[in-house]
């Protein structure tokens, strides 16, 4: 085989030109081939002998095929065609190649796809790996520490109080307020014993000092630094609430106690117990209370002068409003108080809630002098009340009976008060518009337009509250001859819902109480006055909604229904019977769903129990009722109970008469004396629980052992 024609066969199989032309679309071109023969096989050319001339046809790429890159010559991509005569392995013929042909290497082994490390790895782990990684682990965790620096033992202690005399406790009171000497001294030694409450307020402002809480008129000395005043605060309530945490006792059930029994936020469920307070909360609250004690005090003493029309003045001494040197003081000690209580509630010293509401509470009865102070209070925590809608409302209510005051005297000097107050409204209600649903509020709802600028209440909105407070108004009209028993029902429960501070309870008798059923109506319906009982004490057992002050709402209507009967009865110029409402009430006990229901016995017991203790009701009468119909526990030995039993049991009694007591044992246990012994363990274990939670409230009304007892407690 000739080698020109073999050399031709071998280009064909060549690797990518780089070297074409890049102007566009070329023709195919040939061009003479000159192959490298080597080996031992192959014959030498002569000098000037020439080979022969094999036309090799060069491959162009295809004319849509553009370069990777105009600047650098790399070619085409994805284009490989032969380039023979530039160094190609397959030029070269060797033996090896004429014998065998040309194989490129290929460029990844075979094996290599298929290998892997997992083996090995397993058995370098399993021959000791992991003990190795534990090992460097602990070394430079051990490295790590050693670069550490070295904190000692903690041997911060909070210092305990002992009790000083008088040259100690002046020298502790001189190193507190002297700031050049560092704390860390003072807490090396005890404090002294016997700061507390507003004492201990009085001293911060005035260290060498006696507690004096009136104005004097002599400057005090400089008060202790606020910085160090807060370490001795802190230090003596960690001294008290570790004081508390060693006195609290842990919480047992005790005794119904009425205001718990009462209907109110859980719909006359049996009373449970009060939640646990942590030590911290208890003393915080406790510490807000002494707080703001200490401000009304200073707040007290802007009185403004009365006015009087006396010649000659009154002898006594001058307020605070009236000598120049007692005010300079007053303002000095306000400072210092609003400095301090700025930084206990940075703090998170104080109860946020029991100091805003103080402020909105206290605001409310304060003079035209204080109402400056508070509202600033007031303004420097406005982000905190408006979280606290119902605290909010208490507040807005209170300022605009402010502003109503203000704008009543047109005083200029109040002008600046006066647009503190209205900067509040507009504060609390662009927190949260649901501060103006209020009947209370609402009653200011022109000044409060007048206030407000349309941005802040839309129209629509504005509307929308003024329905709701409407509706929270419970303003309804209805006759008795309505034509639907169950619309006039909920209308009459509308009128006993409004019930609040502010009800004419005159004119909700006469309104409630009306036609048929009137204390004035001549021609009285019994069985109409029977409805109206039924529908009161439905309402007081809280079936519609809640509230403790029902049963003495109810009491007061019936009461004043009462009185209003007798004083026609015995003006009326006919010959008028009285009415006797204990069978209404009776009936209400005997046939009603809800006196049937175990929940509302702990009510029923508090709201007859009122009747009983004001004459409406007689438990001897019930009692007696009770035998003559067979409910008691002898009469029924081997049959269901009644539920008049329970409410029996409930019931208190104002009389003990022996006869009276004997009957409601044999009423409530019949002849089983295991029972009778069982009910009165209970009734006895029930009534010392009372008294014993009264006994730590007042103690005073019991033995006055029990109050030394109880003093020494507290000195410990």
């Amino acid at each position: 085989m000739p080698p020109s024609r073999y050399t031709g066969a071998a280009q064909s199989s060549s690797t990518v030109s780089s070297a074409y032309s890049r102007s566009g679309p070329v023709s195919k071109t040939r061009r003479p081939s000159s192959i490298k023969s080597v080996g031992s096989g192959g014959s030498k050319l002569a000098d000037g002998e020439v080979a022969e001339q094999v036309e090799i046809e060069d491959f162009r790429p295809p004319e849509w095929r553009t370069v990777l890159n105009r600047r650098a010559d790399l070619g085409y991509p994805d284009f490989y065609p032969s380039r023979p005569g530039f160094g190609q392995a397959e030029d070269i013929l060797t033996e090896e190649k004429v014998k065998n042909g040309f194989s490129a290497k290929a460029f990844v082994a075979v094996g290599a796809e298929s290998f892997s490390m997992h083996g090995p790895i397993h058995q370098h782990l399993l021959g000791g790996g992991l003990e190795m990684l534990n090992k460097l682990g602990e070394e430079i965790a051990q490295k790590r520490d050693e670069g550490m620096p070295q904190i000692g033992e903690r041997i911060f202690r909070i210092p305990v109080r002992v009790t000083y005399n008088d040259t100690k406790r002046s020298q502790f009171l001189s190193d507190l307020a002297n700031p050049i000497l560092p704390l860390h001294r003072l807490m090396r030694n005890p404090v002294p014993h016997g700061f507390k409450g507003i004492e201990l307020l009085d001293t911060m402002f005035s260290p060498t000092g006696p507690a004096n809480r009136a104005p004097m008129a002599k400057l005090p000395p400089d008060p202790i630094p606020i910085d160090r005043a807060l370490w001795f605060i802190r230090v003596l309530g960690a001294n008290e609430i570790t004081a508390h945490r060693g006195r609290a006792a842990p919480i047992v059930p005790s005794a119904p106690s009425p205001a718990a029994a009462t209907p109110s936020s859980t719909n006359t469920a049996p009373a449970t117990p009060a939640l646990p307070v942590s030590s911290n909360d208890w003393y915080s609250q406790e510490f807000t209370n002494v707080f703001t004690a200490w401000m009304r005090i200073q707040l007290g003493q802007l009185v403004l002068p009365a006015k009087t029309k006396a010649v000659i003045p009154a002898k006594g001494p001058v307020g605070v409003l009236g000598d120049e040197k007692a005010r300079t003081r007053w303002l000095a000690k306000w400072e210092y108080t609003t400095t301090l209580l700025r930084e206990l509630h940075t703090r998170r010293l104080i109860s946020n809630r029991t100091l805003l509401g103080w402020l909105a509470d206290h605001l409310a009865i304060a003079n035209l002098a204080q109402v400056g102070f508070i509202a600033q209070l007031i303004a420097d925590y406005l982000p905190d009340m408006a979280r606290h809608v119902w605290i909010g409302r208490l507040c807005l209510r209170a300022v605009c009976d402010k502003i109503q005051d203000i704008r009543g005297v047109a005083l200029e000097s109040l002008a600046k008060v006066e647009s503190m107050l209205v900067h509040i409204v507009t504060a609390l209600v662009e927190a949260d518009q649901e501060v103006l649903l209020s009947p209370n509020v609402w009653r200011h709802a022109d000044l409060l337009e007048s206030m407000l600028k349309p941005d802040i209440v839309g129209e629509a909105a504005w509307v929308e509250l003024a329905a709701r407070n409407s509706a929270l108004l419970f303003k309804a009209t209805s006759t008795e001859s309505s034509s639907s028993p169950r619309r006039h029902q909920m209308e009459e429960i509308h009128k006993l819902d409004s019930i609040c501070d502010e009800t004419d309870m005159t004119k909700l008798c006469k309104s409630f109480f009306d036609g048929s059923s009137s204390p004035t109506s001549p021609s009285l319906d019994p069985k109409r006055l029977e409805e109206k009982i039924f529908i009161l004490l439905n309402w007081a057992m809280g079936l519609y909604q809640l509230g403790i002050h029902r049963p003495y709402g109810v009491y007061t209507l019936l009461k004043m229904w009462s009185e209003q009967r007798y004083e026609y009865v015995a003006t009326a110029s006919a010959p008028t019977p009285p009415v006797d409402l204990f069978p209404h009430l009776y009936n209400w006990l005997d046939n009603s769903v809800a006196a049937k229901k175990e929940s509302n016995v702990q009510a029923i017991g508090i709201t007859f129990g009122e009747f009983t203790r004001q004459g409406l009701f007689s438990y001897g009468r019930y009692l007696q009722a009770l035998i003559a119909r067979g409910h008691t526990a002898r009469s029924r030995p081997n049959g269901p109970v009644s539920h008049h039993l329970a409410l029996l049991s409930a019931m208190p009694i104002f009389v003990q008469a022996k006869d009276l007591l004997q009957q409601r044992r044999i009423a409530l246990s019949g002849d089983d004396l295991e029972q009778r012994r069982a009910d009165e363990a209970a009734e006895t274990a029930a009534l010392q629980a009372f008294k014993d939670e009264v006994e730590d409230y007042i103690p005073e009304i019991f033995d006055s052992q029990k109050i030394t007892i109880g003093i020494q407690r507290e000195m410990r």
